[in-house]
């Protein structure tokens, strides 16, 4: 992951040098996850690597601070930063991640709609609704932020109706 990283902190999603907002999004969030996980369960890591890991996190909340996604609303995407902004609060006591991570988070509740869903490319998608529900769900239980609660309790009265009896969802 570190290596794959270009300096301004960005990743690329599919194609070279592209340096997206998604990839350093969703990456961001697993990664400092997984070594919040391994800290908390005294997992030792040598000075090196502690340091290599730093640097690529901070990178990665650095470009997600002055960037943002320009070529649709893409309410799962920004969900992604939301976590990994206010995870990497969490982990640097910095409040400008927290301050981006609730940016992010207010302007994907002014798109959800009455009926429940998150904008994705201003529409519905049950597909894409399971993965803004999964972010959603992982931000409350960062933020323990009762707003998120709220919403996410009408994602999932919205996605109930796409749930097919063996688990699979919407249509093809």
């Amino acid at each position: 992951w570190c290596r794959n990283q270009h300096k301004d902190g960005s990743f690329d999603h599919i194609y070279p040098n592209e340096r997206s907002f998604v990839g350093v999004a969703f990456t961001l969030f697993e990664i400092a996850l997984a070594i919040r996980e391994l800290k908390n369960a005294s997992v030792p890591f040598a000075e090196e690597q502690k340091r290599r890991w730093d640097h690529s996190l901070r990178q990665g909340a650095s470009f997600l601070l002055k960037e943002d996604e320009t070529h649709g609303f893409i309410s799962n995407h920004r969900g992604g930063a939301a976590c990994a902004l206010y995870l990497m609060f969490l982990l640097t006591s910095e409040e400008r991640y927290k301050k981006r991570a609730f940016y992010f988070m207010q302007t994907i509740r002014e798109k959800q709609s009455s009926e429940g869903w998150y904008s994705e490319y201003e529409g519905a998608d049950p597909g894409y609704q399971t993965l803004d529900t999964y972010y959603q769900a992982n931000f409350f239980i960062l933020s323990r932020d009762e707003e998120t609660l709220k919403r996410l309790r009408k994602s999932i009265q919205f996605l109930i109706y796409f749930v097919h009896p063996d688990g699979s969802v919407g249509g093809e």
